[in-house]
């Protein structure tokens, strides 16, 4: 377990979005979508008194979905690493004047002979448009 899972969290702040409606239409299309999968696979949907072990089925999913939330903690901390590599390189051209409005390929070209990667900036300029809360 790393450290970082044994985090003590403080209390919420205001936020900028309710999640619980995001939630509730995910759920009801991946609900819907897995059931298509069950009638696809099994040719029913998932039934009660089944001849299955529900517990074992239970169990073995739910080793599964820790394993996405270790995987996707891995991934979302070396997104973060990257995310604040790239805004360290953009922060050492902050002070030049660039047009932000300007169309992309003109920004990159004007970027490109400040020798950045044209693709980190077209990158960077679609995901930077919050900072980064934690690295």
């Amino acid at each position: 377990m790393t450290a970082h899972a044994r985090t003590a969290q403080p209390q919420p702040t205001p936020g900028r979005e309710d999640v619980t409606p995001r939630a509730r239409e995910l759920f009801l299309q991946l609900l819907a979508d897995q059931e298509q999968q069950g009638i696809a696979a099994y040719g029913t949907t998932l039934q009660t008194f089944n001849g299955r072990d529900v517990a074992l089925d239970l169990l073995q999913e739910l080793v599964d979905a820790f394993q996405y939330a270790v995987q996707f903690q891995a991934e979302h901390a070396a997104f973060l690493r990257h995310l604040t590599r790239l805004e360290g390189a953009l922060a050492r051209f902050a002070h030049l004047p660039l047009d932000r409005d300007a169309p992309l390929d003109t920004v990159l070209a004007e970027v490109g002979q400040r020798k950045i990667f044209a693709a980190d900036v077209a990158w960077a300029r679609k995901v930077l448009n919050t900072p980064l809360t934690e690295a």
